[in-house]
């Protein structure tokens, strides 16, 4: 028999843990996979500048970012000064020229924003 103090401690770890694993957390171990490594300076790249609408939510430039980012060629994501808002921005990206072009990365971020308009197409940075 479990004793009062004990099962009010149990009760609420196992019932936390039983929703958790139904809610699918056993998925969230990551692949440690390939680390991270940095780009050599001599790897060539490009840069590609833009007017840009985001979808205005919450983190709308951050959220852009990390969508992006997820294409390993992109290097570098550089915003203007107007933090949290998501209308009339301008942004650089900047990116790896051996592995994507200006046209994948517009076409990539197009897809992000309510309104992507390049300003440059694939210039060195």
């Amino acid at each position: 028999m479990m004793m009062p103090a004990m099962r009010n401690i149990l009760v609420p770890i196992m019932g936390t843990f039983m929703l958790l694993s139904g809610c699918g957390a056993h998925q969230l171990v990551v692949d440690p996979g390939k680390p991270d490594m940095p780009v050599p300076p001599e790897v060539p790249r490009a840069q590609l500048r833009a007017s840009v609408d985001l979808v205005p939510t919450q983190g709308c430039e951050e959220k852009f970012d990390l969508a992006l980012y997820q294409n390993r060629a992109i290097d570098l994501i550089e915003w203007d000064e107007q933090h949290g808002a998501c209308a009339g921005r301008k942004v650089a990206i900047r990116y790896l020229s051996s592995k994507t072009s200006a046209n994948q990365v517009s076409a990539a971020a197009s897809r992000l924003a309510r309104r992507f308009t390049p300003e440059t197409q694939g210039q060195k940075p």
